[in-house]
């Protein structure tokens, strides 16, 4: 199941490339806005500069969302069509700034408060940063489910924390997988300047992560009631057939020479 969802997302990436190129393109401008426009007036205003780089912030996060709902398209097969622009933002802006509201919190901490209580006592900063590292750790990890449940089934943002704490919970081993793969599109985005995997490419593993994942509740809905129903063992030959046939296999001939096999 594994090996099926990094090559799934791979060839995702890779069918919809300059569409991918494009998201993370006009994701940059919010993104440096954000990093470096309020550094230039904080001496002018130091409320300014925060809240210029809050709404820089908010405005990625809204972006991404509405990339997040491309990638769903990307993940089913289907091409970019910028006509559905409007109708993403409209189903994916407010929790889009639910989320961007705790990750610009977690880094206004980081930066302001754990400095503030190192300044105070060694021993204090070294237990906030601890406390804020695992607090942190939690949030990121069922995190990871937020936008593509977003867009996949649940538009309600209480539910979609409770079903994220579910999913880390249930699959704690696969949360964990994806983080490390995460972390890796991460790594290679910084490299590429955000434009390659970038935004869309880590929103696409996600995507295609909980996509694959669901196969098992659709199993496990068939068991009904039953008390052994724990102890089910997931047949995921059986369950991905259908995506495995859709995913295929290429040759690196076959993905820059398409029209030659």
């Amino acid at each position: 199941m594994l090996g099926l969802f990094v090559k799934k997302w791979f060839f995702n990436l890779w069918d919809n490339l300059l569409s991918t190129l494009a998201l993370n393109v006009l994701f940059v401008i919010p993104l440096l806005s954000a990093l470096f426009l309020p550094g230039r007036i904080a001496s002018l205003s130091l409320f300014l500069a925060v809240f210029s780089s809050l709404i820089l912030f908010l405005l990625a996060f809204v972006y991404a969302g509405i990339c997040n709902r491309f990638t769903l398209d990307f993940a089913a097969g289907r091409n970019l069509d910028i006509n559905k622009t409007g109708d993403y933002l409209k189903q994916s802006w407010l929790p889009s700034l639910a989320l961007g509201a705790i990750a610009f919190g977690l880094i206004f901490f980081f930066s302001v408060g754990v400095p503030f209580y190192y300044e105070l006592d060694s021993t204090i900063g070294d237990i906030v940063s601890v406390l804020m590292s695992l607090v942190t750790l939690f949030i990121v990890l069922p995190s990871q489910y937020y936008w593509p449940l977003n867009a996949q089934l649940e538009p309600k943002i209480k539910k979609l924390c409770k079903k994220c704490l579910f999913l880390l919970f249930d699959n704690l081993g696969f949360t964990l997988f994806m983080l490390v793969g995460g972390l890796v599109i991460t790594v290679l985005s910084v490299f590429s300047l955000t434009l390659f995997p970038g935004i869309t490419g880590l929103l696409l593993w996600y995507q295609v992560g909980l996509k694959l994942r669901m196969y098992k509740y659709g199993y496990l809905g068939t068991a009904g009631q039953d008390p052994l129903r724990e102890t089910i063992q997931i047949p995921w030959t059986r369950l991905l057939v259908a995506e495995r046939e859709q995913t295929g296999s290429r040759s690196l001939k076959g993905m820059f020479f398409p029209w030659k096999e």
